[in-house]
């Protein structure tokens, strides 16, 4: 009788291994070639004020993330459908003579900002959704020189000289992934809303551990989870029998529109903080925040008597 312990045949519940839920990345997975390569900038993401052990000092940090349409591939084993690489690039979130957020945006414009253009701050949003040339730099981790990440080096703003220089297939290059911007708000409302739930579980826990997020949690503030607002999209929509039946609801008073009526289509940030950071109407249509309704003109004509416009 074999009495050996190591077969697993004798040992009832040796090979009972559970197994990892995470996603496994393939090892088919490429770097982008280091270089100049086409990119549209698709996320910007407030990460708070963090302190740096090498410099001594707090810093309120920035991340910016890029797609590259170009290198479309599988990443985690399970993936059916092609997705392009993501680079993001993290930076000091305040503008300086010598700052690499300075640099960034000289790039970006094709020229050399002046302090006097930016001393009431500078707004990122209008960059979003748009196509650049990043040239990507390939460095080693520190601690594991054998692994090799892609790097944000320098950007430049697209233009039409340049899209004769790099002759690539510009056609193919077009978004994916849809435009996602985070702002950390003074009073915290960011963390109540869908955005903050649906950014990826590093970028969360970063922004949980900035200075705004433990003195948003140390006043009582909750942040949003996933969950609470997948069981919301759960919610089976209503049969026809009960869409068909009335509800009794008490009258409401609402007062006449006129004019164009603004509606938000994104519930991350209210219309005003949008305009407090730079936002403008035409750049809220653009990028799919908001749409302007216009009225009927007999409408309009019959209480001409308001003339602002309105917001929904």
């Amino acid at each position: 009788m074999n009495t050996d312990s190591s077969n697993s045949a004798q040992t009832p519940g040796a090979n009972f291994m559970v197994p990892n839920s995470a996603k496994q990345k393939l090892d088919t997975v490429k770097l982008l070639e280091q270089g100049p390569n086409p990119a549209i900038l698709y996320s910007i993401v407030d990460l708070g004020t963090h302190f740096n052990k090498n410099f001594n000092k707090s810093s309120r940090l920035i991340k910016l993330i890029f797609e590259f349409p170009l290198l479309k591939q599988l990443f985690n084993e399970g993936d059916t459908v092609a997705r392009p690489t993501v680079v993001s690039q993290e930076y000091t979130f305040m503008l300086g003579e010598t700052s690499n957020l300075k640099k960034l945006i000289d790039g970006m414009e094709g020229r050399v900002l002046q302090p006097n253009e930016y001393k009431n701050g500078w707004n990122l949003g209008q960059y979003l959704g748009r196509a650049f040339i990043v040239h990507i730099v390939n460095k080693p981790n520190k601690k594991d020189p054998s692994i090799i990440y892609n790097n944000v080096g320098s950007v430049q703003g697209l233009t039409d000289n340049l899209r004769k220089v790099y002759a690539f297939p510009w056609e193919e290059v077009t978004r994916t992934n849809p435009l996602v911007t985070f702002f950390i708000d003074p009073k915290g409302e960011c963390f109540r809303t869908e955005t903050f739930a649906n950014l990826p579980k590093y970028y969360r826990e970063t922004i949980m551990k900035s200075d705004e997020a433990t003195a948003y949690a140390s006043a009582g503030g909750v942040f949003a989870k996933y969950e609470d607002f997948k069981k919301a999209e759960d919610t089976p929509a209503p049969t026809q029998a009960q869409a068909a039946t009335p509800q009794a609801a008490p009258p409401v008073q609402r007062k006449p529109q006129v004019g164009p009526i603004k509606r938000m289509l994104v519930t991350d940030f209210t219309y005003e903080q949008y305009l407090q950071s730079g936002w403008t109407d035409e750049l809220l249509v653009e990028h799919g925040k908001m749409e302007i309704i216009q009225p009927p003109v007999e409408e309009m004509s019959s209480l001409d008597q308001v003339d602002d416009n309105h917001f929904m």
